[in-house]
């Protein structure tokens, strides 16, 4: 955490750290202050067309200041370590000196959620395009707190070559990852961290239930490889070979697939079994330069910052020089430009088969669903791969394989129990050491009775 802080603290003088901005601030521009897990490409493109309209609307320059402090799961530790230190100074209305939250996508209603957002003034004519909903999700909170900025689709990225190699079919939905012909060919993101890892986590126990979609995750990471600490770090082991799949979202795969060719990694979207979720943009509370940024999000909202997500790298209104590849929050984007000058392959507002989510559900537990997979697959990997590889070698003998679905509570305790340890740190340590302790034991229990025959 002090790391985390010095490095925030320098970003705030205005120094080049760790990508965290540009080196000054102009003394005559406008600053929004961003805080986002979006890579670089994005970052940059934002920045460049942002600047040029702001210019042309208001006649004034204006600077994005971009601060990285990780991934999604990161910067909400971040963020709440900061405002509770703020209130309890009691000056965490004046702000942290960050204007805008981008990005991290359900992450924002648990920001809502904990006081560290506030709503923007965003004119209803900029909400005029964006339907309220698709398929059940919220596209934008009515209460304006957070605004789908982009769509994400949550899929399987796959080595097609390495399939083909091994005489096996392309996965199709979220149970064959679970196969054991996977095992140590997979790589996933860790759920603490990654909010992309954690939606597609989701995604899975809301088409199969806790009781049939926890032990699915369960065998998923007991074929994994390695839990890498990013969601993007997924499609790129995939795509170099490295291992046979893993679950990403849509723009990070079709962005290697257009790197290295649809031969070699493809990406597939589990019909019926995901949802389309919007990654959002939201106001953070004392934002030291509110009408700047709200009227960043207003640009984002807008014909003009949408096609950025959409359009090649060149064409024009779109990008300069990185393609993004990702699915604008407005229908009419899909319509209005030509295929020939889209990066997306599909228009989320045209599906038949999208899964019904189930929003409130999923505020909830993404609290603490990461918390639970980190304890039960990250902390205790080695033995969850020998585990499931056990079972797998006794040709899924039925006392084993029932072991090691065995549940650590009900659903109903288990968000009892994340209640708990979204309340404080001390209830994070003490919840997170049972779920620990339990799953160490079974797996410990599997081996044993995998060893005495």
């Amino acid at each position: 955490m002090r790391i985390v802080a010095a490095v925030f603290l320098a970003c705030s003088l205005g120094l080049l750290v760790l990508g965290c901005g540009k080196a000054e601030t102009q003394p005559d521009a406008d600053v929004v202050v961003i805080i986002s897990p979006h890579n670089p490409h994005i970052r940059s493109e934002f920045s460049r067309a942002f600047e040029q309209w702001y210019q042309q609307q208001f006649g004034r320059s204006v600077q994005l200041n971009w601060r990285d402090v990780g991934g999604t799961g990161q910067i909400l530790q971040f963020l709440r370590g900061e405002y509770e230190a703020a209130d309890k100074r009691g000056v965490g209305d004046e702000g942290i000196g960050v204007d805008i939250f981008f990005g991290g996508g359900p992450t924002h209603e648990q920001a809502k959620q904990l006081g560290l957002t506030m709503p923007a003034r965003v004119s209803d004519e900029a909400l005029k395009q964006i339907p309220p909903e698709l398929s059940g999700v919220k596209l934008y909170d009515p209460d304006k707190y957070w605004f789908g900025a982009a769509l994400s689709g949550f899929g399987i990225i796959y080595f097609a070559e390495g399939l083909t190699e091994l005489s096996m079919d392309p996965p199709t939905k979220w149970a064959d990852l679970a196969d054991g012909r996977y095992w140590g060919r997979l790589v996933l993101a860790d759920g603490s961290k990654s909010g992309s890892a954690r939606a597609c986590y989701e995604m899975i126990l809301q088409k199969y239930g806790w009781e049939a979609g926890l032990p699915l995750l369960l065998r998923t990471a007991g074929n994994t490889r390695q839990f890498v600490e990013s969601g993007s770090t997924v499609p790129r082991e995939v795509a170099k070979g490295s291992c046979l799949a893993g679950m990403c979202i849509d723009f990070y795969g079709y962005a290697q697939i257009d790197q290295v060719g649809s031969d070699k990694a493809n990406f597939v979207l589990p019909e019926g079994e995901t949802a389309i979720a919007p990654d959002p943009i939201g106001l953070l509370r004392g934002a030291p330069h509110r009408q700047a940024a709200e009227r960043l999000i207003e640009f984002v909202l807008s014909e003009a910052g949408q096609k950025l997500w959409c359009l090649r790298a060149g064409a024009p209104g779109g990008p300069a020089k990185y393609s993004l590849y990702r699915l604008p929050v407005r229908p009419d984007i899909y319509t209005k430009y030509k295929k020939k000058d889209l990066v997306v392959y599909s228009n989320p507002f045209a599906q038949k088969a999208a899964m019904q989510f189930d929003d409130q559900v999923n505020a909830r537990r993404s609290q603490w669903l990461g918390w639970l997979l980190k304890a039960a697959c990250v902390d205790n990997q080695k033995l969850l791969r020998q585990a499931w590889k056990a079972v797998i070698d006794s040709n899924m003998n039925p006392k084993l394989v029932a072991e090691f679905d065995r549940l650590p509570c009900s659903e109903g305790e288990a968000f009892t129990l994340g209640e708990q340890l979204a309340a404080s740190e001390e209830g994070r340590d003490k919840v997170t050491r049972q779920w620990f302790d339990f799953y160490r034991a079974k797996y410990e229990t599997i081996l044993s009775m995998a060893g005495g025959g």
